[in-house]
């Protein structure tokens, strides 16, 4: 039986990592590893962490004694994986009971499985990002999904990958959005993407993540991220075909950083700074 290792970093997770690592001890699929890196945690992460850990020997600890982030998270738990597939989740997120079930079934020969993903905020259900029906796609329109932010298909999170795919296959550990980054390089490796018709990752927005909470890291991230995508597309010759989706990616970043500049306190400069490195972008492919 193949086996799954989950790679799962955790900072000042205490308030949710029951409901997590229940999801994933609950599995329907028993062949597991489970990877719990604390990344520094000063809450009672740590304490819940030893509790699962003595009620399972699926689970592995590890631990930084200070607070690295969750790229470097990652890239700590990928030493320890032993599996035969490889997954991500967060620590403040849950998964289906047949996760990893129903991913093996539809993985057959791609590279990577995505899961159907249903997004709470603030514990309120608000919407489904999955697709209506089994969908297996090439290298070219995996990644203009991801650039489309289509079905999924940019997070990290919520992704089966087959283990020869990632090994040599690191996350930044200096911006957020380092999914992004990792999304396109493996898309970009990958031959077939297979697309999950059910909800099985349940992704929960909540105030106070690094995803509301850091409004200039994720200006400042989000045009690290469009660089370093642009420059693996015009490596790798896809800047063409993906022209289109890659121009759509850049004006929602352009709307995203407006929208995080009108709503908080953020220095002129720095924002005019940053957006116009989008915009230089834009005049990279043709002008705007």
């Amino acid at each position: 039986m193949k086996k799954v290792s989950v790679v799962i970093p955790i900072y000042n997770s205490a308030q949710w990592l029951s409901d997590c690592f229940d999801s994933v001890l609950k599995q329907t699929y028993p062949a597991m590893e489970v990877i719990a890196v604390d990344d520094g945690s000063t809450d009672k992460s740590s304490e819940i962490l030893q509790m699962y850990a003595q009620q399972s020997d699926k689970i592995k600890l590890v631990r930084h004694e200070r607070n690295l982030g969750v790229g470097a998270a990652r890239n700590t738990g990928l030493r320890y994986v032993t599996g035969d597939y490889i997954t991500f989740l967060d620590s403040d997120d849950v998964w289906a009971e047949r996760f990893c079930e129903i991913l093996l079934e539809i993985i057959g020969d791609a590279d990577i499985a995505v899961a159907g993903r249903a997004t709470y905020v603030n514990g309120i259900y608000t919407k489904s990002k999955t697709a209506p029906s089994i969908e297996t796609v090439d290298t070219e329109i995996a990644i203009k999904y991801v650039l489309q932010g289509k079905y999924s298909a940019h997070p990290v999170w919520g992704k089966l990958f087959k283990r020869e795919l990632v090994e040599n296959v690191k996350f930044d550990e200096k911006y957020i959005f380092e999914d992004i980054r990792y999304s396109i390089d493996t898309m970009l490796q990958a031959k077939k993407v297979v697309f999950s018709d059910k909800d099985l990752y349940l992704y929960k927005m909540r105030d106070g993540s690094i995803m509301t909470a850091n409004t200039e890291g994720q200006i400042r991230g989000y045009v690290h991220a469009a660089e370093y995508v642009y420059q693996k597309l015009l490596e790798s010759n896809w800047i063409n075909q993906c022209n289109y989706e890659f121009r759509v990616f850049l004006a929602r970043g352009i709307i995203r950083n407006t929208r995080q500049f009108i709503r908080h306190d953020i220095d002129t400069n720095f924002f005019k700074k940053y957006n116009s490195r989008i915009v230089d972008l834009f005049e990279n492919l043709g002008g705007l």
